[in-house]
């Protein structure tokens, strides 16, 4: 885990983070980080590496959701895909933000209603 952990240090020591950078701040083992089996190896390797929207990173097909065999087309203010990582931080960003929206914009501002008699 020792060696692992130094790659993944090694692979953004010269990296400036920008403000809410979801996809470097979280507690999340990012993909192939951890070395892979040789079967996984066998099978994945032959379709090459995408790199994945968030932290652009060349990975491999089992790092992804979606299939390299079909097109990625991109939806309006999409970058690409996503690894398996990435998804999982930017749902856990986007949980967190909801999660501590200002108390003003959860309240109503209206009076409570009187119940007629």
């Amino acid at each position: 885990m020792d060696v692992e952990s130094q790659r993944y240090v090694e692979l953004y020591k010269d990296e400036r983070r920008a403000p809410n950078t979801w996809f470097l701040d979280h507690n999340i083992l990012p993909q192939e980080i951890l070395e892979r089996s040789r079967d996984e190896h066998e099978l994945f390797d032959l379709f090459g590496t995408r790199v994945c929207a968030g932290c652009r990173r060349a990975l491999h097909q089992d790092s992804f959701r979606d299939s390299f065999a079909t097109r990625w087309p991109l939806r309006l203010g999409e970058h690409g895909r996503l690894c398996y990582t990435c998804h999982e931080a930017r749902r856990l960003f986007r949980e967190s933000q909801r999660n501590t929206a200002s108390p003003a914009r959860l309240t109503s501002t209206r009076p409570p209603r009187r119940e007629s008699q």
